[in-house]
């Protein structure tokens, strides 16, 4: 089952200590790695931290609503704590899209013991996060481990393993001087 078909859960987020909000919530929604479950339980455990709560949107983002409508409540409750949308071109989208990708990476590396498999996710994760350019290498040195090594198959997954723990390093690196 590939990175885009699969549904994930916060708990990446805390493996991988990296702080999840709002917005991790609406991009992940956005990239359809998180159901809107997630997003309601996520409302849930915001509501229990509270004693006073007040927050009409976070009080029905934890009603399991239908996909479109939660998304909307989401993208209004965003504007109403930031006081601004959030797109695909703003700072925080970035940041949090490569959160998701950072964890989503770090969890196919511990997954997958498969050479074929690997490289699979890590194409199908390539193509989800719109081929970025700070990926090329990483994706280059994937494929050239994948179909020109002479290794053997363990060495040659365990060569992918690292290539991504050293990309993981780096952008975990970056991340921490942006947040």
């Amino acid at each position: 089952m590939g990175c885009s078909k699969m549904k994930y859960n916060l708990q990446l987020f805390k493996e991988n200590n990296l702080k999840c909000n709002w917005i991790t919530l609406y991009v992940g929604r956005q990239l359809g790695l998180i159901s809107h479950s997630v997003v309601a339980k996520y409302a849930l455990k915001t509501i229990e931290k509270n004693d006073e709560f007040d927050n009409e949107l976070i009080l029905e983002l934890a009603w399991n609503l239908e996909e479109a409508e939660l998304d909307m409540i989401l993208e209004n409750l965003i504007y109403q704590i930031h006081g601004s949308q959030i797109n695909e071109e703003s700072i925080e989208w970035d940041i949090e899209k490569r959160k998701w990708r950072y964890c989503v990476l770090s969890d196919i590396c511990k997954r997958i013991n498969d050479e074929q498999g690997l490289y699979e996710e890590v194409e199908e994760i390539f193509s989800l996060f719109e081929c970025p350019s700070d990926m090329n290498e990483l994706f280059r040195n994937i494929s050239d481990k994948h179909f020109y090594s002479t290794e053997k198959e363990d060495d040659i997954l365990t060569s992918m393993k690292k290539i991504i723990s050293e990309f993981l390093e780096t952008e975990l690196r970056d991340l921490n001087t942006k947040n």
